[in-house]
């Protein structure tokens, strides 16, 4: 695990408090899913305030298992984003095949996407594929204003880079509140 990225919402989404970036040896860890909702419950998060992200990378090892540690933390309340999307090698067929909520679109397609119109068209059809399949779209390395009007114009939910936020490290991310775990029951 590493830094936590914060979201800032383009339109009205709701988002993360924090995300969390796995990596594929913690995804082959039998006992990962246990130790991050333990850590939820020391920490009392909600685990919709957490967001766990699979790069492209951890997409291709070892898929059934992936899926099942992530329909695990899914259910458990945690969103599944998938990170780096259009940077390597996912098949389309994953965006339907993984329990994903969201799908980050790679700052190498975002960056500059106002200037280049190439880059334009393929970040349009990605937010529109995605809204079709019903996952939240959140662009990576926005750094300028002519992007996000970019973004915003083309209905991407969140956004995210230098833009808004330096990335934050989990020793400061431990020292800021988050969503506080919801104790009550209904009835």
């Amino acid at each position: 695990m590493s830094d936590a990225a914060a979201h800032r919402p383009v339109k009205g989404t709701a988002h993360s408090a924090a995300a969390i970036a796995l990596v594929p040896r913690n995804l082959h860890s039998q006992s990962f899913v246990s130790r991050i909702i333990e850590a939820f419950d020391r920490a009392s998060l909600a685990p919709g305030s957490i967001e766990v992200e699979i790069t492209e990378t951890a997409i291709i090892q070892d898929s059934r298992a992936m899926h099942r540690r992530l329909s695990q933390l899914k259910e458990a309340g945690a969103t599944i984003a998938l990170d780096d999307f259009g940077d390597g090698y996912t098949s389309v067929r994953h965006l339907t095949s993984l329990p994903i909520d969201r799908l980050k679109v790679d700052r190498s397609l975002v960056s500059r996407v106002g200037a280049d119109r190439a880059k334009a068209r393929i970040v349009s059809a990605i937010i529109l594929m995605a809204k079709d399949l019903g996952l939240v779209t959140v662009a990576e390395g926005v750094e300028d204003k002519g992007t996000e009007a970019f973004l915003r114009q083309h209905d991407c939910d969140l956004v995210q880079g230098f833009l808004y936020s330096r990335p934050v490290e989990s020793e400061r991310v431990r020292q800021t509140p988050l969503a506080p775990r919801n104790t009550e029951r209904s009835g």
